[in-house]
């Protein structure tokens, strides 16, 4: 699915324009997930308010080896300027403030859907998810370059993910991209299509839209990932969501919905989890 043409500021350009050009001469596959995602397809296409900024761009490089994904940044590196973050494995940067995180995701992953950067292999990520956001990805125009980008859905999969796994080291950083996305996804499914197609879960959720929105958003979750994604996603759910409003996923996301009530936070996440279920067992 393309989506219509979005403007962006020059140095965001700059970066895509140059992982569009390297990766398509080298014949590799990409998407712009995280909050760079987010600004590009919700914000930039769908109109919707400004959310969490962001410094750096996220890349999710599909690839099945690291001499694939290497030949990648080296070519960025030669021909863009870019060079390697002493501190980031996975970083490059151009000039002072322009930064690219490129996670390589594929058939580079280990059974366990881990990546182990060579040569020490000690530094280890989770990249769980990635492909089934890939798949999903929404192509988005700019100005003489299409980009693919994370679906809402599976932006949504993945912060889920990158939240249960960095929540204590980075609080808030991942809780404010997910209250976005269940804030707005009413208005991103439109509640036309809330009270056309899902009539059913508008019924179930008392005839609160947002409720059902977010319903929705628990069954397209899961219905896009793959097994051991839904396995890993149900036992988030489940271990936060039993502890109701003293849940650390409950509490960080209702920090960044400010003027709504903890127990209404709750229950909409509760509505996710029973969308996510239902998804499941289809």
């Amino acid at each position: 699915m393309t989506k219509a043409k979005h403007q962006v500021d020059a140095k965001t350009f700059a970066l895509l324009d140059a992982v569009s050009k390297a990766a398509g001469e080298l014949g590799i596959e990409w998407m712009v997930t995280g909050a760079a995602g987010r600004v590009l397809l919700l914000e930039g296409v769908y109109g919707l308010p400004p959310g969490r900024a962001t410094q750096d761009v996220d890349l999710g490089i599909m690839v099945e080896s690291w001499e694939r994904y290497q030949a990648l940044v080296e070519k960025l590196c030669r021909e863009n300027d870019f060079r390697p973050d002493p501190k980031q494995q996975q970083r490059i940067r151009l000039g002072d403030d322009g930064m690219l995180d490129l996670v390589p995701f594929g058939g580079i992953e280990s059974g366990d859907r881990l990546i182990r950067w060579p040569p020490e292999r000690d530094f280890v990520m989770s990249v769980i998810g990635f492909r089934e956001a890939h798949a999903d990805a929404v192509e988005v125009k700019l100005a003489g370059l299409t980009v693919p980008v994370v679906s809402p859905v599976g932006l949504m999969m993945l912060k889920l993910i990158a939240w249960n796994e960095r929540h204590i080291a980075k609080p808030r950083r991942d809780a404010a991209d997910l209250a976005y996305v269940l804030r707005h996804f009413s208005k991103i499914l439109t509640e036309a299509v809330v009270l056309g197609e899902y009539y059913d879960v508008v019924e179930a959720s008392g005839y609160d839209i947002d409720f059902a929105a977010n319903r929705v958003l628990g069954r397209r979750i899961a219905v896009l990932a793959q097994e051991d994604t839904r396995l890993y996603l149900s036992g988030l759910l489940e271990k936060q969501l039993r502890e109701g409003i003293d849940s650390p996923l409950v509490r960080e996301i209702g920090e960044q919905m400010r003027g709504q009530e903890m127990e209404r936070i709750n229950d909409i996440l509760q509505s996710l989890k029973a969308g996510f279920v239902e998804g499941a067992n289809k």
